[in-house]
């Protein structure tokens, strides 16, 4: 339910909280972090018990990474 509103929220108020931190919404961000995992900078887990966690964390770190780049934080 959180997703789904987040989804919204980042698409239909391009002014609102999600896009000023983020500067894009999330579903580019879904879609940076299967380029990520495709062409290997994010590494799939071995383990079977981290596989459902894994693309919520993926998401995560490339939302945390564009935070930093877009408020101009090294």
């Amino acid at each position: 339910m959180t997703h789904d509103l987040t989804h919204e929220l980042s698409v239909s108020d391009r002014f609102g909280e999600f896009r000023l931190l983020f500067r894009m919404p999330l579903a580019k961000v879904e879609e940076l972090t299967d380029i990520l995992i495709s062409r290997g900078y994010i590494k799939v887990p071995r383990s079977h018990r981290f596989q459902a966690e894994f693309r919520e964390r993926s998401k995560l770190l490339v939302m945390a990474a564009m935070y930093r780049l877009g408020n101009g934080n090294s």
